[in-house]
């Protein structure tokens, strides 16, 4: 009889093997430069490397020649500023089109004009056939809206293209598209500065209400993974926060248990003690309802109104869930994220979950191999009833796309990271996204990046690609690929701005050793953290890659590198958790110790804590106290002190935290208690 078993290979390989040492306790993985694919050409550094030079010898004319050749030729590239300037970081790139865009832009008045004279010809007859008026009426009697586009795409500089500019906005604004309105708006505004205080739009006061920000100091606001768009919100604990006290449960699903829970012989392999790993679960609260995504269903469920009454099964306002085959075991990941986002207006719920999986099969003699591969489709519901508004996989243009974690939704926008994978075997390619929240129509799609994944004996992947959880902040979006590159992308445009490689976990090959490559997980996947106040008297975000041992502190405005620290030199163990960032502390766990940087002193380490098996995601709150589960038990630290003022025991399974206001949720491995908070 034919046996179908999964991954039997490579499992006997790690057991007779015995651990390898990136998984000891003291880190002793090797890094190496990052491989990740991305979209450079020798011909685009080329024609950069002559702009260069035109533009030292005062040659106006070549200058913008060539730039408008990359712009035409190699918009969606990226190219190194070190080609031509040698004491430039050679790990950072600059998207093509945003790099010639703003040196345009900046040249002098003179070079302007040149690139308008050398270009208008070409912009002019566009504009003829694009647009028609009536000179007796002085109306416009045709307008076709692709070909305007057009010109703004490849004459950006021209007198056509700031008066299709207008006309566009214009346009937009009569057809109460007021994404596409703003968008051309930011456009106009950013090749042609002037116009900043000068414009006067008919719906001026439309444009501006898209700037209004969600109320953040809402009760019981932690909308999204991470707390809100730009990472920055610590979590809130009404009063002092010292006593905690059951006042609500509920049994995590059994399907979803299976998908997230590790086998019992991988910890035993990895760290040669019985270990449960913290579940991948984190939930969201907005407006009285908890949201728990489980892998492949969610939850909705009310928050328990009297909270001095006895513990209560919190009451399931819907679920949704997704049927997964009996006996289904897939290869550990901890490095998948199960979260959602609820909308500003809190009429919308996105979540991305598990929809089916594909199997690659491979004969080896009587044996038949199968790789179960996840694949996460991304969801909308109603958050009243859980109907669902639109899912991806029924988009032709989206049916190939994985979506491994939940979006950010600002200005009536969605900002999702997005991995085009159309089989188990391809290699995965990183998109961040902008889509219509109201029906998922793509207003843009950016490449960022791609990678091949760790594979075991027959080449197949040994995990599903990891996307990070982007970050939304003024302009910008934020991405880690999880692969080897950071990168911020213009929100309005879609144009890559910058990219930088950073060294990796080196991933040792199959071949000769049959060992199966296994990146050690070290940072679990935090969102990007934008800093609030400038820090190098710069403004900066925080990121750290699951694949790489480095926190960095990178620069927003070129992505350039101001500090880095490595987490391996310290005793934190392999899970690595961002608890939250305030009055310039940063306080990370791992498995075994808590640590306190000072940002303001260069990184100083404040405090550590040692001595306790950390379970969970911990929170920095805005009472100045640090939260930290145990195994039964929760942290109370004092977040300048970094003294341990409290240890509450709990006598349950501790997990996750979530504060919000008066109350405390844990996800721990097979439940999640809320807990009242009392002063």
């Amino acid at each position: 009889m034919m046996m179908s078993i999964i991954c039997i290979a490579s499992l006997l390989v790690i057991t007779l093997s015995g651990p390898p040492k990136i998984w000891a306790n003291k880190p002793v993985a090797p890094i190496e430069p990052s491989k990740a694919h991305i979209r450079v050409s020798s011909e685009v550094d080329d024609l950069l490397k002559n702009v260069y030079k035109s533009e030292s010898e005062k040659d106006w004319t070549n200058a913008v020649k060539n730039y408008q050749k990359a712009l035409e030729l190699y918009p969606q590239y990226v190219v190194n500023q070190s080609l031509w300037e040698k004491d430039k970081d050679s790990s950072l790139y600059w998207g093509v089109r945003y790099f010639c865009l703003n040196a345009i832009r900046n040249m002098p008045a003179e070079a302007r004009k040149i690139y308008n004279e050398t270009f208008s010809q070409l912009a002019k007859h566009l504009s003829d056939s694009a647009c028609k008026i009536d000179p007796s009426t002085n109306s416009v009697w045709y307008l076709d809206i692709d070909k305007l586009a057009q010109i703004t795409e490849r004459y950006p500089f021209c007198k056509e293209a700031e008066r299709a500019l207008l006309i566009l906005i214009d346009w937009y604004l009569e057809q109460a598209d007021l994404y596409l309105a703003y968008r051309y708006y930011k456009q106009l505004i950013w090749l042609y500065p002037s116009y900043q205080n000068e414009i006067t739009l008919p719906a001026n006061t439309i444009i501006n209400s898209l700037l209004v920000k969600p109320d953040e100091t809402s009760k019981e606001g932690w909308f999204s993974y991470g707390g809100n768009n730009d990472r920055s919100k610590v979590m809130t604990v009404k009063g002092s926060g010292e006593q905690f006290s059951l006042c609500g449960y509920f049994d995590l699903p059994t399907d979803t248990m299976k998908l997230a829970r590790p086998p019992l012989i991988d910890p035993l392999i990895r760290t040669g003690r019985k270990i449960e790993e913290p579940i991948p679960f984190f939930p969201v609260i907005k407006d009285g309802s908890l949201y728990l995504s489980g892998g492949n269903g969610i939850y909705v469920l009310s928050l328990p109104e009297d909270v001095s009454k006895e513990p209560m099964l919190l009451p399931l306002k819907w679920k949704f869930e997704i049927p997964l085959e009996e006996n289904l075991q897939l290869f550990p990941e901890e490095r998948a994220i199960n979260t959602a986002t609820v909308s500003d207006e809190n009429e919308r719920l996105y979540v991305p979950l598990i929809t089916s999986f594909e199997k690659h099969e491979r004969k080896l003699g009587f044996l038949t191999v199968k790789y179960p591969f996840p694949r996460r489709t991304l969801f909308a519901f109603n958050t009243r009833n859980g109907r669902i508004l639109w899912d991806t996989a029924k988009d032709e243009s989206l049916k190939h796309m994985l979506f491994p974690i939940a979006p950010l939704e600002e200005e009536q926008v969605l900002y999702v990271a997005g991995i085009n994978m159309p089989n188990q075997t391809d290699v995965p390619e990183h998109y961040i996204l902008a889509m219509n929240p109201q029906n998922a129509e793509v207003y843009f799609k950016t490449f960022v990046a791609s990678g091949i994944l760790e594979t075991n004996l027959f080449n197949n992947p040994t995990r599903e690609p990891i996307a990070s959880a982007i970050t939304v902040d003024s302009d910008n979006i934020y991405y880690c690929s999880q692969m080897g590159v950071i990168a911020a992308v213009d929100k309005h445009l879609g144009l890559l701005k910058w990219l930088k490689k950073y060294p990796q976990y080196y991933i040792p090959p199959t071949w000769p050793d049959y060992i199966p490559p296994r990146l050690p997980l070290r940072w679990i996947n935090n969102p990007i953290i934008k800093i609030s106040e400038p820090i190098y008297n710069r403004s900066a975000i925080i990121v750290t890659c699951i694949d790489s041992p480095f926190l960095y502190i990178i620069s927003t405005e070129n992505g350039e590198e101001l500090w880095r620290w490595n987490a391996d030199e310290t005793e934190l163990g392999n899970i690595r958790y961002i608890l939250g960032l305030r009055d310039g502390l940063l306080v990370i766990s791992g498995e075994t110790a808590i640590v306190c940087l000072n940002l303001t002193k260069n990184g100083k380490i404040e405090w550590i804590i040692t001595g306790h098996g950390i379970s969970g995601k911990g929170a920095v709150c805005d009472n100045n106290k640090v939260y930290v589960p145990t195994n039964q038990a929760i942290l109370e630290i004092g977040l300048k002190s970094g003294k341990l003022l409290n240890i509450h025991q709990l006598n349950k399974n501790t997990g996750h935290l979530l504060l919000a206001d008066n109350l405390m949720v844990i996800t721990s491995l097979n439940r999640l208690a809320i807990y009242r908070i009392k002063e």
